[in-house]
């Protein structure tokens, strides 16, 4: 059974429907287990056309799940930054469609057949799929996804009983490049297509666990952690599960009331420790690693552990050279630990979900998170200016309700999906998207399905209904009067123009005693890393140091998405827009990270590990002054030497005790001739960083 047959209804265009998407079951976390999994991945028959009606899918070929079809010979991506490379016809997209047919047999594994036969379930489960798929088993209509980046799972089990045991079933998944999930998904990167994503099918065992709400908290004062775990079953129902923890000799059961589980050591980027737990019932056990830590908005103060908290940060894209947003599984691990080595503890998953495992690496290795949603909808207000009325924003999501349903859906499927993480200390409903009834929505949304952390969201630009200030790209002198928390007319005048340019009726005053003043405030994009950027990070840093209020930031962007194609002569080459034929493109605006295409550390980013160092130094004629930047941490585990012959020996330093964010004076060995150089580095492994490293000089 190798030949698709589904059928076509001329009268169904399913990747045009509000809300989106169709049979999906509700979102659920992403968990660890020991049930039976199929994976999917691997290759699969593809068919490739122009039409999403499919009426001319040509010739079968073979191509690789996960993967991007333009990236494997089908199609050409395309690179823009705001523009949308469609009409914009809400809900409507053009006829002339890229749309992928894949297809591939799988046959339930004999040895499910007796869980099947006790009440366990069959789910299909798409991890990514750009940008919309309907899918068919046998021939008959399974469902159709709704949100690239975000995990769809479909009950499969009726579909593959309905032939008996070891029968070998087809599975035909089609999608189409462009969909109604096009206009919340404009997000600065290329416009590619695909099973990106893993693809597999779940055995769900009767009396599982289907889903898992976890908040593994510290108290600060006490020393002393608290677990709530909350388990359901298929229908939603709360379920008793027992719930192991070994290394605190801690054995409970789940349910709404925290458990006290003793003295902890917390979770924080500075030391990310994880407790190994197990969740079980009688037919599933689930395995978490928990980092216990409390995140608070403390009036104008983001604390972690009760303590206030610069984040030193980078936005960071899905991006390889080869395989594009697809992801090798490795990549996850090695950008995490470039940014530990180069000083980084903070990270922005702009503008998606990530792969799983990288918010797992982020929970071993010590980033605080923001986790964004699937949202950006830039081009409805790229023709709009401040201080005009923006049209293309007035008819954008954030203010038309035809998307509100799907939009908060979509919002609550993310947050369930990565609730678990330690690492994850706010939500970011989306990016450049605009203002309105429905981005209020979806703030609420988040903020029901997950009262444990605070939520952004920029293009609210006087907080209103967010719990933290954010902005892009304030100059350093906006910035301080953000921290004095003493706006200028001249900058008042321009935030109401910002708000404006969504069609919003802002009226005069607006930004004279704004909530926003009254929160934390972060740079969720700065320093633009294009070119010889990112630059004043020296500036923008020294004023984290004295406004308590301001609380750092996030560098535009970790890498750059080139992709490797060959020039005229035939030489390898990173591409960039308009280097695959792109008739519309935004050129190398896509080339700004902080590391090259093939993570190559770039000069921008030495430049901002110095700045980021968690370790202040101040040389001066025989003496250095060092700053302790770390919010828990003494600096007994780095090692401080000095230099007076231009480097080419060192001796050691003998540290005073220095607690986070004091100051002291260490004398330096009298000497003439060269320049006293002073650096500081680790004296054991640190997680990916090694022994030895330089931290700072």
């Amino acid at each position: 059974m190798s030949t698709p047959h589904s059928p076509t209804d001329p009268l169904d265009r399913w990747w045009e429907e509000l809300p989106a998407g169709r049979n999906r079951l509700r979102g659920r976390a992403h968990l660890r287990t020991d049930a039976p999994a199929l994976s999917l991945d691997g290759t699969w028959q593809f068919r490739y056309g122009t039409r999403a009606d499919g009426r001319d899918l040509g010739e079968s070929a073979e191509i690789a799940v996960p993967g991007l079809w333009q990236l494997q010979g089908h199609g050409a991506p395309q690179y823009t930054n705001v523009i949308y490379p469609i009409p914009r016809d809400v809900p409507h997209v053009p006829d002339e469609n890229p749309t992928g047919h894949y297809s591939r047999t799988l046959t339930v594994p004999a040895d499910w057949a007796e869980q099947l036969a006790g009440g366990a379930r069959m789910l299909l489960r798409f991890q990514g799929v750009d940008s919309a798929a309907k899918v068919w088993i046998d021939g008959v209509e399974i469902g159709v996804t709704a949100g690239s980046r975000l995990t769809q799972e479909f009950d499969v089990t009726e579909a593959l009983s309905a032939s008996g045991e070891h029968h070998e079933h087809l599975l035909e998944v089609r999608v189409v490049q462009w969909s109604v999930n096009t206009y919340v998904e404009d997000q600065d990167m290329w416009w590619a297509s695909g099973i990106f994503r893993s693809v597999d099918l779940l055995l769900r065992p009767a009396g599982g666990i289907h889903d898992l709400v976890t908040a593994a908290d510290y108290d600060p004062e006490t020393g002393r952690g608290t677990l709530s775990a909350i388990a359901f079953d298929a229908d939603g129902a709360e379920i008793v599960a027992a719930v192991e923890i070994p290394a605190l000799g801690h054995s409970a059961s789940t349910g709404v009331d925290p458990l006290s589980v003793g003295e902890v050591r917390p979770w924080s980027a500075e030391d990310p420790h994880l407790y190994d737990a197990t969740i079980t019932t009688g037919s599933e056990t689930v395995s978490l690693r928990l980092g216990f830590r409390r995140v608070e908005v403390d009036g104008e103060i983001f604390r972690v552990n009760g303590e206030r908290i610069v984040f030193r940060g980078v936005n960071r894209h899905e991006a390889d050279p080869v395989v594009g947003r697809a992801q090798h599984l490795q990549n996850q691990d090695l950008d995490a630990a470039l940014m530990k080595q180069h000083n980084l503890n903070a990270v922005r998953t702009s503008h998606y979900p990530p792969h799983q495992r990288f918010l797992e690496v982020c929970d071993e290795v010590g980033l605080y998170v923001i986790c964004e949603g699937d949202f950006e909808t830039h081009g409805f207000h790229a023709d709009s200016t401040w201080g005009e009325d923006g049209t293309g924003a007035a008819e954008g999501p954030a203010q038309n309700p035809l998307f509100e349903e799907s939009l908060v859906e979509r919002s609550e499927r993310f947050v369930r999906r990565d609730r678990n993480h330690a690492s994850i200390v706010m939500w970011s409903i989306g990016n450049e998207a605009a203002s309105g009834p429905v981005t209020e929505a979806m703030v609420q949304a988040v903020r029901e399905t997950d009262p444990t952390r605070p939520v952004i969201y920029e293009q609210d630009y006087a907080a209103e209904y967010v719990d933290v200030f954010s902005l892009m790209y304030s100059t350093v002198d906006e910035t301080e009067q953000i921290g004095r928390r003493e706006l200028s007319p001249e900058y008042q005048d321009k935030l109401t123009s910002m708000l404006r340019g969504f069609a919003l009726d802002v009226p005069e005053g607006h930004f004279a005693d704004p909530p926003a003043l009254t929160k934390p405030f972060l740079w969720i994009e700065y320093a633009h890393a294009m070119g010889n950027g990112a630059g004043s990070l020296k500036e923008y840093m020294e004023l984290t140091e004295q406004y308590p209020a301001l609380h750092g930031g996030f560098i535009w962007e970790w890498i750059d998405h080139g992709l490797e194609t060959t020039d005229a002569e035939g030489n390898r080459i990173y591409g960039y827009g308009g280097d695959f034929g792109e008739r519309l493109h935004d050129g190398n605006f896509v080339a700004d990270g902080l590391v090259l295409p093939d993570r190559t550390p770039s000069p921008g980013l030495l430049d901002a590990k110095h700045h980021y160092s968690p370790v202040g130094l101040e040389v001066t004629p025989g003496a250095v002054r060092i700053t302790n930047r770390y919010a828990f941490s003494d600096l007994t585990h780095l090692r401080a030497e000095v230099s007076v012959d231009s480097q080419a020996t060192w001796q050691e330093l003998e540290l005073p005790a220095i607690a986070p964010g004091e100051s002291a004076q260490v004398a330096l060995p009298a000497h003439e001739g060269a320049t006293t150089t002073v650096r500081l580095t680790t004296r054991e492994e640190q997680g990916p960083v090694p022994a030895g490293h330089l931290i700072v000089s």
